[in-house]
Parts: C-alpha cells; sequence; structure tokens
C-alpha cells in the first residue's frame, strides 16, 4: 500500500528516496513524507493508530499459526517479526519514558526498512507494521509535545527541543551528500527544512535553558554558535555554553562540562572574566580535573 501511495506522489517520493539512500530515511523524514499523503490514504493508515507490539516485537501462537505459506502476502521467514500482535498502546506518563518508548518504536522501524534491502521488497504485512510504527511514533511526540505546552514540563521541553536539533542535523549532512546537480530542488528543500527544525528547536529549547537545564543550553548554543537556524549570535551562544558548563559540573558530569566550556573558548577569549569563571568552577575539584580533560578531548558527549 504505502509504496502505490508514494508512487503517485512524485514530489514527495523523490525526497523520500534520495534521503532514504543518503541517511536511511530517519523517522522525522518519514513523517515528513507522510504530511504528503491524501486525507483517505492517512485515514486508512489511521485505523491502526491506537497500536503496539508486545514486549518482544513477535506474534503470539495465534498470529504465527494464522500465517498460510501459500498466501504470497504472508511474511517470509526472515520477516516473521513483522507478523506482530497489535494492541493498544499506553502513553507514558513521564517525559522520559515517553522518548523510552518513542526511541524503541523508532528502532522497530529502522528494523522494518531493512526489507528494502531485499530482492522481494517490503510484504504488505511489513509495509502495514511500518505505518503502524510510524502513526504510534507521531502518537508519542504528540504527547510529549502536551506535556511540554499544558504541563509546563521543562523536560519533555527539552526533548522536543534535542529530537528537532538532531532532526535538522540529519537533514543538513543529507542534502551535503546530496551532490548530483539534476537533484538540485531536493538540495534546496533539505537545507530549508533543515532551518525549520533548527528554529523549531529553538522554540522549544529556550524555556529549559531559561531555567538552566544544561543540555538545552548545549543544544540552543550550537544553535546560535553555528548560526543553524539562519542567524548566528556569539554573546548569546557563550551564555548558553556557560550554562551548560556550570549545569553539567553540578550535575557531575565533568567530560560534558568541559566539552562546554571548549565551546565557550571558541567564542570568546579564554582570558575573557567569562571563560575565566566557568574554568574555575569545571575544576574546582583538582582531583577530577586529570579525568575531566581526557574524557573531554576525545569526541561530542552527545
Amino acid at each position: 500500500m504505502l509504496r502505490s501511495v508514494l508512487s503517485r506522489l512524485a514530489p514527495a517520493a523523490t525526497i523520500a528516496s534520495f534521503v532514504g539512500r543518503y541517511a536511511g530515511l530517519p523517522l522525522f523524514t518519514i513523517c515528513l513524507v507522510l504530511s504528503f499523503l491524501p486525507a483517505d490514504s492517512r485515514a486508512a493508515s489511521g485505523a491502526v493508530v491506537k497500536a503496539k507490539v508486545d514486549a518482544h516485537g513477535k506474534g503470539d501462537a495465534h498470529g504465527k499459526a494464522g500465517a498460510d505459506s501459500a498466501d504470497p502476502d504472508a511474511p517470509e521467514p526472515e520477516e516473521e517479526d513483522a507478523a506482530v500482535v497489535l494492541r493498544r498502546q499506553e502513553v507514558p506518563e513521564t517525559a522520559d519514558e515517553i522518548v523510552r518508548l518513542y526511541l524503541a518504536r523508532n528502532e522497530d522501524l529502522v528494523r522494518l526498512q531493512g526489507c528494502r534491502q531485499r530482492p522481494k521488497g517490503c510484504t504488505p504485512g511489513v509495509q502495514q507494521a511500518m505505518l503502524i510504527r510510524l502513526e504510534q511514533a507521531k502518537e508519542l511526540m504528540d504527547a510529549l509535545e502536551q506535556r511540554a505546552r499544558k504541563r509546563k514540563d521543562m523536560r519533555a521541553a527539552m526533548w522536543r527541543g534535542r529530537f528537532a536539533f538532531e532532526n535538522g542535523v540529519r537533514m543538513a549532512n543529507s542534502a551535503i551528500d546530496v551532490t548530483d546537480p539534476q537533484h538540485r530542488d531536493v538540495v534546496v528543500h533539505m537545507r530549508s527544512r533543515a532551518r525549520r527544525e533548527f528554529k523549531i528547536a529553538s522554540d522549544w529549547l529556550s524555556a529549559p535553558s531559561a531555567m538552566g537545564d544544561p543540555d538545552a543550553c548545549w543544544y540552543l548554543g550550537r544553535v546560535w554558535g553555528e548560526g543553524l537556524s539562519g542567524t548566528r549570535d556569539p554573546d548569546i551562544a557563550a551564555k548558553l555554553f556557560r550554562c551548560a558548563a556550570i549545569g553539567y559540573r553540578v550535575r557531575g558530569d565533568l567530560a560534558a562540562a568541559v566539552q562546554s566550556f571548549q565551546r565557550l573558548t571558541k567564542l570568546v577569549d579564554p582570558r575573557h572574566p567569562m571563560a575565566a569563571e566557568v574554568y574555575a568552577r569545571v575544576w574546582a575539584d583538582d582531583s577530577r580535573s586529570a579525568k575531566g580533560r581526557s574524557h573531554g578531548s576525545s569526541g561530542d558527549h552527545h
């Protein structure tokens, strides 16, 4: 069903095919393509929104026995995991629990997409399972947004902003990877979408960063420091990395605090009063400073 719908939607199918080729078709991109679907197609897939897989992602005895080997639409043996028993999805109460379930749905979706690499492609059963995971993930993202808006849950707002930031990074990287001049329109769309995602990230991260959340300060600092949403402001970014460094140090994450300090010193002179203050607070415990330097010098903690 999914393949036949996409075949009728040239712009969306073009974007999806190249993003899938160059970036593994991340969940947010698939959601973007799904938004192009006509109302009747979305309604058909919406019938399975309130469902979830069991703890092991496999069907029960009824689901396995019901698959007729002579049925051409039945899942292949290696696709047995796609023949799942569906139940109503229970949305968790806390932001972190919602995020854990959301990431699990994302992992399920990536696993199911492995059928694209097989000679026979994706069976109708697997396509349906992919749509189910998409709708479940969208439901969880909506729940996260509701917690952030209505309950003023700063943790939920941070996660929503972080997901938008990471999606913007994927979109921007995908645009870089597409080098064929014939696909210039796709690149322009990806870059525009990336900037839009970074703007969404800024909106969601503003409140938790103002409350001193080090994760929100880190991601928002990168948006302003690198000009990801279209505007670069080193002064705002420096203050955010100060917030991140101090917050991580209080949390006990010395490696993350060191990385935030390093970002700060790329924006202001190391002799600047702000840099001197952060240095003193990050390395307040000399017994742990050597460990912090060794961890902070290798890679990005995010």
